[in-house]
């Protein structure tokens, strides 16, 4: 008995000291999700159709009704886009982007009731034509010798085989001192235009 007594006294103790080792635990770290990439977006405020997004390199316009998009520079994210139905005119309509401006004596493009919003003006237009329209206007333009129709002649005008949308971009002839700093050029404008159907 004696035996068996220190048999199980050694095995007891050779248990006890293995458990007081040194035992190795897995520390390892769950894995976090990846950041998932914030887009803020900002309403139109004026035209239902748009959407608009803030990517790195500047405010994205979205027109889904007539399946376009531009990209403004940073700094413009207060714009407002005013859609003016256009008739008795070859053009569908015109979009104007207007900025906030602390000069009162200009007012931002009119909407389809002739209503201007006070404190803007406009930065730049969006003709748009269906391909009919445009076409006429352009007859028109040549016949008459329009040299304000020059945005609209084929080369100017922005247009996409099977779309049946083309598009012109005008500038207006003045803007307040205050938002000449953020001016955009037409060609910069035509660049960033992009269509999405």
């Amino acid at each position: 008995m004696k035996k068996v007594l220190a048999i199980s006294s050694v095995l007891l103790g050779v248990v006890f000291l293995a458990g007081c080792g040194q035992q190795t635990v897995s520390q390892a770290q769950p894995k976090t999700p990846a950041p998932v990439a914030q887009t803020p977006t900002q309403p139109v405020a004026t035209q239902p159709a748009p959407a608009e997004t803030q990517p790195a390199q500047g405010v994205v316009y979205l027109n889904t009704q007539y399946g376009f998009q531009l990209t403004l520079p940073r700094g413009w994210e207060s714009y407002k886009a005013v859609f003016s139905k256009q008739t008795g005119v070859n053009r569908l309509g015109i979009i104007s982007i207007d900025m906030p401006t602390s000069d009162k004596t200009f007012l931002g493009y009119p909407d389809s009731t002739g209503k201007s919003l006070a404190g803007y003006s406009s930065m730049f237009l969006v003709q748009i034509y269906d391909t009919k329209g445009y076409n006429a206007e352009v007859a028109r333009c040549k016949k008459e010798n329009d040299p304000d129709c020059n945005v609209t002649l084929p080369g100017n005008a922005i247009q996409k085989e099977g779309n049946n949308y083309v598009f012109a971009i005008s500038m207006p002839q003045a803007l307040p001192a205050d938002l000449q700093k953020i001016e955009m050029g037409a060609d910069v404008i035509k660049n960033s235009f992009k269509f999405t159907k």
